[in-house]
């Protein structure tokens, strides 16, 4: 309610005086109400005169403006009063050297309604942080209503107005005097609201005083979240690629994320990107991820994955898998390796036996199989050369066990370990029975071997061959104990083994294969041993038949002229095979000097062994040099969609030259490592550096390919400004013709 307090202020003014002249209010009340209250009073001059109009206390504020004025006046002036309290004015007026002056003061009390806020607007805001559809935005806030007089309390009505759509709620109760009650006000916003700035109203209405509350209500929809997802991998197959889909989603519904694109890290393979492009709100993308673990040399153990997401408006996130390879599972049967009953008989001195090698896991391969004879007489078993099953598969490792020279009579047990690469070890036993020959299948046998290559060469290679025939044609008929029956055998072995392994060191000669040469004499020798002490053995009996067939002589006359042939060719050719392979030269002399106790030939054994150690420490020197080479080249490099190039123009000569030092060090180490006899080593080396040397021609094509793009972008340039020159001036000359046709 707005109370209006007038006061007359009378001036006497005089015409045509100089006199300044201000009246005095006719009344001064003693109380007015808290409100905008309204003074009028006038004043008077006849001449140019200054005033001015103040008042202090009960929280006044007056408009007025005061100056110069020289006619009369009457002027209204607004104070508002925002608390009790005494008021005092004071209208003062200048004219020359005239002066006057009104002083008075008043009692400002409060009296009926006067409803108050605690702030004059209220701003509210609705960001939305969940996806579209999970309901509204509540925006919960208070302000505070006052009844500034001192009075009863009450309760205001209250009025809304919000835009549509949006629904607000005012709650709250009485509301004292002199106090602020708190009203709620929940404004509620659905989340399919544009984004932008709205406004509403709350009014507050009590015994004829209002007051309106104005609301500036913000809303803003949050920015695109994208959320990725993908089946976890766990076991994978070694050598087929396993290929899982990784979803990408838009999950908060609002807004698209743009340029979004998916970059895969898998653990030992090169990184993949793929672009995506724009994702609508809710809509989804995809990349695929995969896991290729080698068929070959895979080494079981968990791999990371990591699945990075980013997008221009979006953010980065990323996701975190793994895979696993696991370790093989080996299987063996049977348990027992039984090579039956194996006897001298001609054509039954070999039995063959199989091992079935299972890897029943059905992921990773069994590799590097060996098989070694951990118990049991040696130079009996030749072991399979099984060395890999393939993951879910089965290989058949089959043995060979053949009689040697030396072999008695009964039952034989062996103890094979098996071991493969991150396998457990497992123990087979394997078994055979060795029983006697018949005499007319063992002469038959002699007969056969004595028509062996070898004897082409020497002569006295069948007339063994006939001695052993005459030894054992000896026997028939003849009573034999035990001693003269293992002697017996002794010598017959020994016989087939000598000719078998004479024609195996002579065609071994022949095709320039000396140490397995060596070897073969070396398994002569003990063949001729076991010749020698089977006649021992079998008593005078034996050694008066072997002395009628001519035995002896026989075999002292093979051994001399064999040991004399082919070891003196093996002999003269050592140090050749030492220029190619230190290795084998070393074994070849260390055989010599066991077959003819040289101890020349031990010392070049021992050279060309020592050899082989310096070329193995050499090859480890140019990988490792190869190596820090090949780092400082690719150092100089970057992946440009997937393929190497350089980083910078100027350094391509320096990768370049890089490049070809890692791979001259490999070749290097190649080169060292076949010195060495180390076959396996050298095609290695010599295959990374066919790799580097590969990689580098890559890493060039990428540059001259980039560096094209740029010769013919700037020579497209050039192009078209000579072309746009060439047509200005044929223009100019068109138009300069013109003129002159005109003329």
């Amino acid at each position: 309610m707005r109370s209006v307090w007038l006061v007359a202020l009378v001036a006497f003014a005089i015409c045509c005086q100089a006199e300044l002249t201000i009246g005095t209010p006719r009344t001064i009340p003693g109380v007015v109400s808290v409100a905008t209250d309204e003074i009028s009073f006038s004043w008077s001059t006849n001449k140019a005169a200054f005033s001015s109009f103040t008042c202090t206390g009960a929280g006044t504020a007056i408009n007025y403006p005061g100056g110069e004025a020289s006619v009369l006046h009457n002027y209204s002036t607004a104070i508002n009063f925002s608390s009790e309290g005494m008021v005092a004015c004071k209208f003062s007026a200048v004219a020359g050297n005239e002066s006057a002056e009104l002083e008075f003061e008043f009692e400002v009390r409060c009296v009926g309604v006067r409803l108050g806020l605690s702030q004059d607007k209220l701003d509210a805001a609705a960001y939305f942080n969940r996806p579209k559809g999970s309901g509204p935005y509540v925006i919960v806030k208070q302000i505070g209503v006052e009844n500034l007089c001192v009075g009863a309390a009450v309760t205001p009505r209250t009025t809304v107005s919000a835009p549509a759509a949006m629904r607000l709620a005012v709650s709250g109760g009485a509301v004292q005097s002199a106090d602020y009650t708190q009203y709620g006000i929940d404004i509620t916003v659905p989340d399919d609201t544009p984004e932008g700035n709205y406004t509403a109203r709350v009014g507050f209405s009590a015994n004829g005083s209002s007051v309106t509350l104005p609301i500036s209500i913000i809303v803003k929809w949050p920015g695109p979240v994208l959320n990725i997802t993908m089946p976890h991998f766990g076991n994978v197959k070694s050598g087929i690629p396993t290929v899982k889909g990784a979803s990408v989603k838009e999950v908060m519904g609002y807004r698209a994320a743009s340029n979004a694109k998916c970059v895969v890290r898998v653990s030992g393979q090169e990184p993949v990107e793929t672009n995506l492009g724009g994702i609508a709100p809710f809509g989804k993308s995809a990349c695929n991820v995969s896991v290729s673990p080698p068929g070959t040399g895979a080494r079981p153990g968990t791999y990371g994955i990591q699945v990075a997401v980013s997008s221009d408006n979006a953010g980065s996130f990323g996701l975190e898998d793994n895979y696993t390879v696991p370790i093989p599972d080996a299987a063996i049967s049977p348990s027992v390796l039984d090579f039956g009953d194996v006897t001298f008989e001609g054509g039954l001195t070999e039995a063959k036996a199989g091992l079935i090698v299972s890897e029943i896991g059905g992921y990773t391969p069994i590799e590097g199989i060996k098989f070694v004879v951990a118990d049991g007489e040696s130079g009996w078993l030749t072991l399979p050369d099984c060395v890999r099953v393939e993951a879910g598969s089965r290989v058949e490792c089959v043995f060979v066990l053949r009689l040697p020279e030396r072999a008695k009579l009964g039952e034989k047990k062996w103890k094979l370990t098996f071991s493969a690469a991150y396998v457990k070890n497992r123990t087979v036993e394997a078994v055979a029975n060795i029983y006697f020959f018949g005499l007319e299948a063992a002469i038959d046998d002699l007969r056969a071997a004595g028509t062996y290559p070898a004897a082409n060469r020497f002569p006295e290679f069948g007339d063994f061959a006939r001695a052993s025939i005459g030894f054992l044609s000896g026997l028939k008929g003849e009573e034999m104990g035990s001693a003269e029956l293992v002697g017996a055998i002794s010598v017959y072995g020994g016989a087939r083994a000598l000719l078998m392994q004479i024609d195996a060191a002579n065609a071994a000669a022949g095709s320039g294969d000396y140490e397995r040469a060596s070897d073969e004499l070396l398994g002569a020798r003990f063949a001729r041993e076991k010749i020698t002490v089977g006649m021992s053995v079998g008593g005078r009996k034996l050694q008066s038949i072997a002395d009628a067939a001519g035995l002896p002589g026989a075999l002292e006359s093979l051994w001399n002229a064999s040991l004399g042939a082919i070891g003196n060719e093996t002999a003269l050719n050592a140090e050749e095979v030492g220029k190619t392979d230190y290795s084998k030269a070393s074994a070849i002399y260390k055989n010599l000097a066991d077959l003819f106790g040289n101890a020349d030939y031990e010392a070049r054994g021992q050279y060309f062994g020592d050899k082989a150690n310096e070329a193995i420490g050499t090859a480890a020197l140019h990988v490792a040099e190869g190596k820090g080479d090949l780092d400082s080249a690719r150092g100089e490099t970057v992946f440009v969609n997937r393929y190497r190039t350089v980083i910078s123009p100027f350094s391509y000569d320096a990768v370049k030259a890089a490049y070809e030092k890692a791979a001259a060090h490999y070749e290097s180490a190649s080169a060292a490592y076949g010195l060495a006899g180390r076959a396996n080593e050298k095609e290695i080396a010599g295959q990374a550096a066919e790799e580097i040397r590969a990689e580098a021609g890559q890493v060039g094509t990428a540059f001259f390919v980039i560096l094209g793009g740029a010769v013919a972008f700037v020579g497209a340039l050039i192009f078209q400004v000579a072309t746009g020159m060439q047509r200005y001036a044929e223009d100019e000359e068109e138009e300069s013709l013109g003129d002159v046709l005109v003329e």
